[in-house]
């Protein structure tokens, strides 16, 4: 969907994504390492976790694109980011 969000908006996704990364507490549950290095390969519940991607889901432009592809009002049932490519880690 090009052109949904402009450049200044996924820059500061990107950089949002990369602050979890570097500042997520130890003790919260809801991250996932590779285990031998250590490196992130996702974060999840991302819709209570971070006021940056909260707004983007509670926004109306993502929540009107997926209403278009799936016919009904859509609903967060997992939220995440993958920093690691498929088929690369564990």
């Amino acid at each position: 969907m090009q052109g949904l969000f402009s450049r200044g908006e996924v820059d500061e996704l990107l950089a949002e994504a990369t602050s979890l990364v570097e500042n997520w507490p130890e003790s919260r549950s809801g991250i996932v390492r590779e285990p031998e290095s250590k490196t992130v390969r996702s974060i999840f519940r991302l819709h209570k976790s971070s006021n940056v991607y909260k707004r983007l889901f509670a926004g109306e432009r993502l929540p009107a694109r997926a209403k278009q592809l799936i016919g009904t009002d859509p609903y967060i049932h997992q939220s995440r980011i993958n920093y690691k490519p498929a088929m690369n880690g564990k």
